[in-house]
């Protein structure tokens, strides 16, 4: 699709910036030591928004985050679903 359409446009949504970082325990020596795995500390409702709002601007939107399952309503709004599994320390160096 994409190399057949070279105007497609495409936009990319991380998930990465809508951790609430204020919601994380962690150690000031070990910033990672938190709980990063619970979907309580993703603002799901801003990622929506944008989702939505770029959705209707472009061609292809591409999004990515672990939790994006989490939430029904992000999963509805999604045409086609991948899962990739990489390493732990594949992981790492992300």
């Amino acid at each position: 699709l994409i190399t057949e359409n070279k105007n497609l446009k495409i936009h990319t949504i991380h998930q990465d910036p809508y951790f609430l970082s204020s919601q994380f325990i962690y150690s000031s020596d070990n910033p990672l030591s938190g709980n990063w795995d619970t979907p309580s500390v993703i603002d799901f409702t801003s990622c929506l928004q944008e989702l939505k709002l770029w959705k209707s601007k472009v061609d292809l939107v591409l999004i990515e985050g672990f939790m994006l399952y989490h939430d029904p309503v992000f999963v509805s709004l999604i045409d086609v679903h991948v899962w990739l599994e990489v390493g732990k320390e594949t992981a790492m160096k992300r």
